[in-house]
């Protein structure tokens, strides 16, 4: 969630980004504040600012732009996202942010009349212990803090004011220019009438931030209308680039001959969507070398649900083949990744569509597997039964009531998928539900179908079928502090029938078994490094090396 609110002075920017943190706990980036942090702090940037500042100097472009795009990197903003107050002031710090790779979802210009914005700035008043803006008029400051109020100097000057003004319309153009285009079918920029009550221009900015941030998660739609997204492999002959998601690209291994490379496909859990495998499918193209296809199972994310559809285990085995065919893999070499649900989708596709489907190797002899390859983190499909049934029976008597209860708990049930719920990568996780379940309505109906239809116990002959592939290479990955699918006795239900095969004498699958002692349901999102370094391990080592050889 990249945010940028821009306006004249005394356009409510600051009240508006303090009502994100609260609402989306968001990082809220005053430009003014950043630049006093950082002169107090001493550095040979801070020593710049505030020399520029202490002669009453606009700060340098230059010194704006490094002193901003070094706070965006840090691990908060990468992973909570960001609300910028304040910058870009100037054509040069927006073509700066294009040209380091800082993408944004919205751009929201606050547009009030002139003699109204006169009114406010002369009549403002600042707390400089809090940072707080007040007016005398209308907001005026409580008798508490009175005593230390003041005005700031450029706020009693309307002149100066009338240039301040004035600067701004003039580089608006420039501005705008830079960041008015389309994303899907909506502009990034929203203008919204700034002179209205605070409660109306918080409502109409929210609405136009959220709108677009969920826009930016849409991928392209297959022709049955399932939401997809393709991560191709970087050239290895490009230069590595700073990515619009803030991290610095990696360059890519030699490439793989095309007719033999297998695609990753991720398979996301029953109540989330694709967008939560961003950074997973970033990190496997540029450190493993394989493009990467990540979708909407039906209802969720930006994936349609009809009147019709059905959530049972074929539906969804049914819905990625479509998916593949479509894309002309359903002969091609796929190496599936599943979490939770996801996991068992994918157990379950390898079951029906695993064996040869009629590829051929480069060299023309005989037919190739379909799927080569099989990752399954924390899969359902062996869950403990007891709890389904009972909710199940609940449904099939008082469906609407059973239906009101989830709805309400269910944003409450997901932060059982983090050991540290207020941790930043949870917190942006939770963002995504929650935009979810105001874009899509459908998102919570899919759900709730898929808990009462989906076989989340039972799968064991599945899990057999999956063992027995003789030199199949399979990935188990847990979280040792799993509430959600819970590591005992779900992990022992899997690896028992995964390694059935080798009890019998036989081969079988080729089983590796990687246990996360700290992390939870959530642990591809939580602690991404100590999931991606032995999935990738596991790729490289499994899949890469093997069709290079």
């Amino acid at each position: 969630m990249r945010i940028v609110l821009h306006g004249p002075p005394a356009t409510g920017k600051r009240m508006l980004g303090e009502r994100f943190v609260v609402d989306f706990r968001i990082i809220y980036l005053a430009v003014g504040q950043i630049l006093r942090e950082e002169a107090a702090s001493g550095s040979a940037l801070g020593k710049l600012a505030n020399a520029s500042m202490q002669r009453g100097e606009l700060i340098a472009d230059d010194v704006i732009i490094k002193v901003v795009l070094e706070r965006l990197s840090e691990p908060d903003c990468q992973e909570r996202g960001w609300v910028l107050d304040g910058f870009p002031r100037t054509k040069a710090q927006a073509d700066a942010m294009v040209a380091h790779g800082i993408g944004i979802d919205a751009f929201i210009l606050l547009e009030v009349p002139p003699e109204e914005l006169m009114d406010r700035v002369l009549g403002r008043l600042f707390d400089p212990k809090t940072g707080r803006t007040y007016h005398a008029k209308t907001n005026p400051p409580p008798k508490s803090v009175m005593h230390r109020i003041i005005s700031r100097p450029d706020d009693t000057d309307a002149s100066a004011v009338k240039r301040r003004i004035a600067a701004h319309d003039e580089q608006l153009p420039g501005i705008l220019a830079v960041f008015d285009h389309l994303a899907g079918n909506m502009s990034v920029v929203a203008k919204i009438d700034g002179a209205r009550k605070p409660k109306a221009v918080y409502r109409d900015v929210r609405q136009a931030a959220a709108s677009r941030v969920w826009l930016s998660w849409k991928g392209l739609q297959a022709p049955d209308g399932t939401n997809y997204r393709m991560y191709t492999v970087p050239r290895t002959d490009a230069p590595i680039a700073r990515s619009a998601y803030g991290g610095w690209g990696q360059a890519s291994p030699a490439p793989i001959a095309p007719s033999r490379t297998p695609t990753v496909v991720l398979i996301h859990g029953i109540g989330n969507f694709s967008a939560v495998w961003d950074k997973m499918a970033r990190a496997i193209t540029a450190q493993a070398g394989l493009s990467v296809l990540t979708y909407d199972l039906v209802g969720r994310g930006h994936t349609p649900m009809r009147a019709d559809s059905e959530f049972g285990a074929s539906a969804h085995v049914t819905q990625l083949r479509t998916l593949l065919t479509s894309l002309s893999l359903g002969d091609a070499p796929v190496v599936l990744i599943g979490h939770s649900m996801g996991g068992a989708i994918a157990a379950l596709y390898a079951e029906a569509h695993g064996g040869p489907a009629g590829s051929r190797t480069a060299d023309g002899q005989g037919a190739a597997p379909h799927v080569v390859a099989v990752a399954l983190l924390a899969p359902a499909g062996l869950m403990n039964p007891s709890q389904v049934v009972t909710v199940r029976r609940f449904a099939s008597c008082a469906p609407a009531l059973l239906k009101k209860v989830l709805r309400k708990t269910q944003l409450d049930a997901q932060e059982r998928d983090f050991v540290e719920p207020g941790s930043d990568a949870a917190v942006a996780a939770l963002r995504r539900l929650v935009l979810q379940a105001e874009a899509n309505p459908n998102a919570f109906d899919a759900f709730f179908q898929s808990v009462l239809d989906f076989p989340l116990f039972g799968l064991y002959s599945t899990a057999l079928s999956l063992g027995r592939t003789t030199g199949l290479p399979v990935l188990l990955l847990w979280g040792a502090r799993d509430k959600v699918v819970k590591f005992t006795p779900c992990h022992g239900r899997w690896w028992g029938a995964l390694r059935a095969a080798r009890h019998d004498g036989k081969e079988g699958c080729t089983l590796t078994d990687v246990v996360l002692p700290e992390l939870g349901h959530g642990a591809f999102l939580e602690q991404r490094e100590l999931v991606h370094r032995p999935l990738i391990a596991w790729l490289k080592g499994h899949v890469v090396d093997s069709v290079r050889a």
